[in-house]
């Protein structure tokens, strides 16, 4: 792999280490995430996985995926907690 591919590999596993923290203090009660933010982020981020699947990007969809994914469940979670 080229070191593009490698340094997306790795934005997208520090991406979902750092969603599962999140989650799992929200779970716990320790955090609390606001609806109104978390709908703007999952937005945001269903709009940039949508722009880089249109442009036939192998790589940088990704990363963008594992964030679409992880704004999903925070915001599935800001509806429960």
């Amino acid at each position: 792999p080229t070191m593009p591919t490698l340094l997306i590999i790795l934005s997208s596993l520090l991406a979902l280490t750092s969603a599962s923290i999140y989650v799992r203090a929200i779970i716990k009660g320790k955090a609390k995430p606001h609806r109104t933010t978390r709908i703007v982020i999952l937005l945001f981020t269903l709009l940039a996985t949508a722009s880089l699947i249109a442009k036939h990007d192998t790589v940088a969809v990704w990363l963008a995926a594992v964030s679409t994914i992880q704004a999903i469940i925070i915001f599935t979670l800001s509806l429960k907690y």
